[in-house]
């Protein structure tokens, strides 16, 4: 019974081993595509409110099949709101030519 169930688990792990083998093939595989691939780089500053307000700075890669890879992620709380914009504002100079965007208004319901 004991050789039974070593055989089964030498039988699972040598399947996840192919798995797993197939699965970093195919990983840089994919590497290599967005790496050829073109892209925008989007500089933008969000506003998210949940339980408090938040501000990301975010710099993203967006390749043209609608995948985006982050470069830059920063957060700062509501009352930090001066600090977040002067730094979009560091940024856009830093990076010229950068699409921009800005999302910082109230939702609906927040009003």
């Amino acid at each position: 019974m004991y050789d039974g169930m070593a055989a089964q688990r030498i039988a699972d792990a040598q399947k996840l081993i192919a798995d797993l083998t197939e699965y970093r093939q195919a990983l840089a595989a994919r590497y290599a595509e967005l790496q050829v691939m073109p892209y925008k780089r989007v500089l933008r500053i969000k506003r998210w409110k949940s339980d408090n307000v938040s501000y990301y700075v975010t710099i993203c890669r967006e390749y043209e099949d609608g995948t985006h890879a982050e470069e830059l992620r920063e957060s700062y709380s509501g009352k930090e709101r001066h600090i977040a914009l002067k730094r979009f504002a560091e940024l856009q100079k830093q990076h010229p030519g950068i699409e921009s965007e800005k999302h910082i208004e109230k939702s609906k319901w927040e009003r």
